[in-house]
């Protein structure tokens, strides 16, 4: 595992880099795209274990953190999905590099699924992908982020005087500034032009119909698109104690065995 830093100098991302186990080797690369806010913290762990066992499995592995995000430079309020559209360019970009492969597969979970699927429409070296209980719709996203904000500061004590913020400045701890609000409300898969990728896997949960519809969509639009209900428990959602953060194992290994046909 190498840690580094990537991009341009005035905005440097972080990466995480999982060669291959020795003797596994492929001529392939995965790079592997986190949600965004509390679902990025509880779904670290998840996605540690999934490079570890692509890794296992023969693949160079790219994790890395949008910029304004993680370990990446930048204030958490400079982040916008343009900026963020340009970081998963750059890490297919370095994972290409550290492979030596020309073509890479692509794993996106939650949002981290929407700025792979819209930034795969305008590459050809995407090859595979793995829309992982992606969101569809970003302003459906971005109105259920603010009902969970909502609900949860109605439980917190408040300074006397304290009014909330209309439109909010975060969610859940996330900010959101004018731009990031803009840029999430106008993220909507169902109106890609084309499949982000020739081959592509939509894994949710079996009560999930706009994952299904894009599925759907994408076989419309001729993709070799499959689709895997997997029992996720949604584990971006929550976490057992604060020490302890739900992975489904079952996912992980299904991912990983799609990935390797």
């Amino acid at each position: 595992m190498r840690p580094f830093f990537f991009g341009r100098t005035e905005k440097p991302l972080f990466g995480i880099h999982h060669p291959p186990s020795a003797g596994s080797t492929r001529p392939r690369a995965v790079v592997l795209c986190p949600p965004f806010g509390p679902e990025y913290l509880r779904a670290h762990r998840s996605l540690r274990e999934l490079a570890h066992g692509l890794a296992a499995s023969g693949f160079h592995v790219i994790r890395f953190d949008y910029y304004g995000t993680g370990d990446s430079g930048g204030a958490k309020e400079e982040g916008t999905v343009e900026q963020w559209l340009e970081d998963v360019e750059g890490a297919v970009e370095e994972a290409k590099e550290a492979s030596g492969a020309a073509r890479v597969s692509v794993v996106g979970l939650r949002f981290g699924a929407a700025l792979a699927a819209v930034a795969g429409i305008e590459r050809r070296d995407i090859d595979a992908m793995v829309l992982w209980n992606p969101i569809v719709s970003g302003q459906r996203h971005l109105a259920d982020l603010l009902e969970r904000h909502t609900t949860l500061m109605a439980t917190r004590p408040k300074p006397k005087g304290y009014r909330q913020p209309d439109p909010p400045t975060e969610a859940l701890g996330a900010p959101l500034t004018p731009a990031l609000r803009e840029g999430l409300g106008a993220v909507d898969l169902m109106t890609l032009p084309r499949s982000p990728a020739p081959r592509v896997a939509v894994f949710c949960n079996e009560d999930d119909p706009p994952a299904t519809a894009l599925y759907g969509r994408l076989r419309h639009q001729g993709a070799a698109a499959e689709l895997e209900h997997q029992p996720d428990s949604r584990f971006w959602l929550r976490q057992d104690d604060i020490e302890r953060a739900l992975v489904p194992q079952a996912s992980l290994r299904a991912i990983t065995e799609w990935l390797t046909q």
